[in-house]
């Protein structure tokens, strides 16, 4: 099995919209309903890179508040990979929106809006730390 070095580069944001025709009265509750989409594109005349693509909205029921974050994270695979999409997907997106929450943070505060992203679900496994592992069983 050969031994592969995946290189993420800092998160870029591609575009911002913001658009605040705010009519609601202090004190009023406000929803926001927040969605990230993921994508992952490959670059055919460089086989070794791929950008990691997120949009990220965040919109209020009645559609006064919207904001909207694109980025783009470039990933760099030394050497080639088969397909090196469904390994970002699998191994990599996680880390990739912790770092695109930080930027939709960011930005959101340099408008005046106090956002929380979504947590972001990890998948991990491994029988040697479970707690049914033959280390805890003898204790």
């Amino acid at each position: 099995m050969k031994e592969v070095k995946v290189s993420i580069h800092p998160v870029e944001i591609k575009s911002l919209k913001y658009n605040n025709a705010m009519t609601i009265k202090p004190g009023e509750s406000m929803r926001l309903q927040m969605k990230t989409s993921t994508a992952v594109k490959l670059n055919p005349s460089v086989p070794t890179a791929a950008l990691a693509m997120v949009k990220f909205e965040a919109v209020d029921e009645t559609k006064n508040i919207q904001f909207e974050v694109e980025t783009l994270t470039a990933v760099m695979a030394e050497p080639a990979v088969e397909k090196l999409d469904e390994l970002i997907k699998a191994h990599y997106m996680g880390s990739i929106l912790m770092a695109v929450n930080e930027k939709v943070r960011a930005a959101a505060l340099m408008l005046g809006l106090t956002l929380a992203p979504p947590a972001i679900g990890f998948n991990y496994q491994d029988d040697n730390e479970s707690i049914d592992a033959e280390i805890f069983r003898s204790m």
